[in-house]
């Protein structure tokens, strides 16, 4: 009969059987047979264990589970106190880059943990999940498409009276987005238009959600003018209208342009300007005039040339309200480093109450000649973006046919029609360039130094700055054209 084995333990610690005799621990000295080769695993996951054979030389028979546990303990403590000696050592070793291992882990109170980088702030909630091309795309906008598409942003992203309004709207910030993409495609020369589409559709399904009710937020307004305006760049102009009319539906409904935020407000001018100067449309908005001094109607106040035009009374009314607001923007930045945002503030107003004359403000040939040169001259004025100017072929058309019926008429003063010419050419690329070009030199005939002409249409508005190099360039075609005929 087989005897169980049990172990005590005696005054000196040694382990004994249940008859008193000394417990012997024999561990297999049997060569293995080669094991088959297996993968490397990684050293700091776990440690390894040998397998230990427990035998009975006394007798055969079970262990029990007493025995057992008594005896793995002893095998345990020992495995323990290894591990404790390589954690002490991990502890002293100099910090360079060493794995530590699964079980310890420590962190002195002078370094940091790793953190997982990303391309945009980590601590900003999002309005919508975001992706890692996602967060290109805002660093991108962020940091150079907002101030290319409005100057007026500030430096600071942050700083923007935009930036809750993207960060909270889900829409919008699809539509901040789909504008980044775009001008991404724009400057890099890329086509790649799945981004843009997909945040334009996500965009528009939030909105047409959100159109079923009544009260439509401001941030619901400005997505749908994002919208206008990306399709605007895009040159998509039928989609640009539907756009703004359905502003226009949503303006009246909230009780008019005038009852809008002044940032809303300027927004919608905006995304209207740009498409109404391409399109030649009319303003589907009314201008809100600013507050004039009592000298606002005052030929004095402005350059000779045009000065004459008032005292004639062929420059007058609102007409001429807008031409001395220009006068003092220009004025105030003569002889100083223009500023971009400050300029483009100053001239946006302006241009929209230019863009809204009506036939019965301008009826006459020459009326339509200085509102169309002035809206040139103004726009040669602002920044020019590296790509996707402001397109003014429809304005060039319409602005020869006009020079062409004051000529006819001959009711242009001297010098005027020059000044026109001038301004045209410089705006203008291509036939409409070549057009201004011979009519330069139709009536510049007589004239035959640049400095001549300078002192002609320095009369009417001219900045050395912005139009001394084109006009240089220009009469420089002028006279060229001129040889090759002769």
């Amino acid at each position: 009969m087989d005897i169980p084995l049990d172990v005590i333990e005696d005054e000196q610690g040694r382990l004994r059987d249940i008859h008193d005799r000394p417990m012997v621990l024999i561990f297999s000295s049997k060569p293995r047979r080669p094991r088959r080769p297996r993968p490397p695993k990684d050293k700091g996951i776990g440690v390894t264990h040998k397998k230990f054979e427990f035998i009975n030389i006394v007798k055969p028979g079970d262990v029990s589970e007493a025995s057992r546990h008594l005896i793995k303990t002893h095998v345990m403590q020992n495995v323990r106190h290894r591990q404790r000696e390589n954690s002490k050592a991990t502890q002293s070793a100099p910090s360079g880059g060493q794995l530590c291992s699964r079980n310890h882990v420590s962190h002195s109170p002078s370094t940091i943990p790793p953190q997982i980088t990303t391309d945009g702030p980590a601590f900003i909630g999002f309005p919508v999940p975001m992706q890692p091309y996602m967060r290109k795309l805002l660093h991108q906008y962020s940091t150079s498409i907002m101030h290319i598409t409005d100057p007026k942003h500030p430096s600071n992203p942050t700083e923007s009276a935009w930036f809750p309004m993207f960060m909270t709207d889900a829409a919008l910030f699809h539509a901040v987005l789909c504008t980044s993409a775009i001008w991404t495609n724009l400057l890099s020369g890329g086509n790649d238009e799945v981004p843009q589409g997909r945040h334009m559709l996500e965009a528009i399904s939030l909105i047409n959600v959100r159109l079923r009710n009544v009260d439509v937020s401001d941030a619901t307004l400005t997505t749908i003018l994002f919208l206008a305006k990306a399709e605007y760049t895009q040159k998509n102009y039928t989609i640009w209208d539907v756009h703004m009319n359905g502003t226009r539906r949503i303006v009246e409904m909230r009780g008019g342009i005038s009852a809008l935020p002044a940032l809303i407000r300027q927004k919608i001018y905006d995304a209207e300007l740009l498409g109404c100067i391409e399109t030649g449309s009319i303003p589907r908005f009314l201008s809100i005039k600013p507050a004039f001094s009592e000298h606002s109607t005052e030929s004095h106040l402005l350059s000779s040339g045009f000065a004459k035009l008032a005292n004639d009374n062929i420059l007058h009314g609102e007409l001429l309200e807008i031409f001395n607001e220009i006068e003092k923007s220009i004025a105030g930045f003569a002889g100083r480093k223009l500023n971009p945002a400050l300029l483009e503030s100053a001239m946006l107003p302006i241009r929209y109450r230019l863009l809204c004359l009506r036939a019965d403000v301008c009826p006459s040939s020459l009326s339509e000649c200085l509102r169309l040169g002035v809206l040139l001259c103004t726009q040669s004025l602002l920044r020019k973006p590296p790509v996707r100017g402001v397109y003014l072929s429809v304005m060039l058309s319409g602005f020869r046919d006009a020079i062409v019926e004051l000529e006819i008429s001959s009711s242009a003063p001297d010098g005027l029609l020059i000044w026109f010419s001038v301004i045209g050419g410089t705006s203008a690329e291509g036939v409409h360039r070549e057009w201004f070009t011979k009519k330069l030199r139709e009536l510049t005939i007589g004239v035959d130094i640049w400095e001549l002409l300078k002192s002609i249409v320095g009369q009417y508005w001219w900045v050395d700055q912005i139009h001394e190099l084109a006009g240089r360039q220009l009469w420089s075609e002028v006279t060229q054209s001129s040889d090759d005929d002769t």
